[in-house]
């Protein structure tokens, strides 16, 4: 939360983004499809989940939900065939807020940088997007094992469901906190998952992060989890059930 707003969500104090030129898009570019990821605003202390649609005439709607102010914004802009995308989000009783932001795709991830006006400042944050579509996935069925989080001495055990959309649901339980949460997610044919984690009395986080080869139904993963633009990064270990 930066110095100008409070959690009731006022206008200065979400993410609202500074937008350049609207772009035309042409068809048969790289970022069509449906996207989802963690978006982190750090010099604001604000973080939470990012849904993008990009058809191929560059016309591109989502949902921005800002888990650090318990606040969902809507999304309506314009992605070229360069990346760069612009438009504006809607949050309720809210005037619409200018975006802007450049994307780039790495390895079937897209990633990204926005700009942004709060009270008058400039400030900047990223994006990590990974595809939400899925034909037929690799990783569909039931998993469970343990998790770790070294950064936050934490550690715990992890069940969960994976379609073969790449819909991915379950439970997550924290040991060290004695707390049971839910994950909500999706995962690509390579691995990428992002989405949220609730834990009971407590705002969501986003999570993040790349499932291991499933050949020997045995995956161990890389996971980060989000919480107020704040980075903590653990590891799952599961097998296939």
């Amino acid at each position: 939360m930066d110095d100008a707003g409070d959690a009731t969500g006022k206008e200065d104090s979400e993410v609202a983004m500074a937008a350049g030129s609207k772009p035309v898009a042409a068809g048969g570019f790289p970022y069509a499809g449906s996207w989802q990821g963690t978006w982190k605003a750090p010099s604001l202390r604000q973080s939470g989940l990012f849904t993008l649609t990009v058809s191929t005439d560059g016309t591109s709607t989502g949902s921005i939900d800002n888990f650090t102010l318990n606040n969902a914004g809507t999304l309506d802009a314009t992605t070229d065939d360069n990346g760069n995308l612009s438009g504006t989000v809607t949050y309720p009783g809210q005037r619409d807020a200018k975006l802007s932001a450049t994307l780039f795709m790495s390895g079937g991830v897209v990633n990204g940088n926005f700009v942004q006006y709060v009270a008058g400042r400039k400030v900047g944050g990223t994006l990590r997007l990974n595809s939400v579509t899925s034909a037929s996935n690799k990783y569909a069925g039931s998993w469970s094992g343990s998790w770790a989080a070294t950064s936050m001495g934490q550690t715990g055990s992890i069940s969960f469901v994976i379609a073969t959309n790449g819909s991915m649901t379950g439970t997550i339980k924290n040991a060290t906190l004695g707390n049971t949460g839910t994950m909500t997610a999706t995962v690509d044919d390579n691995g990428n998952f992002s989405g949220r984690v609730d834990y009971r009395r407590q705002r969501p986080t986003a999570i993040t992060g790349t499932l291991g080869d499933p050949g020997s139904d045995l995956v161990v993963s890389s996971f980060v989890q989000t919480a107020n633009a704040t980075d903590y990064a653990g590891t799952f270990k599961m097998s296939r059930q």
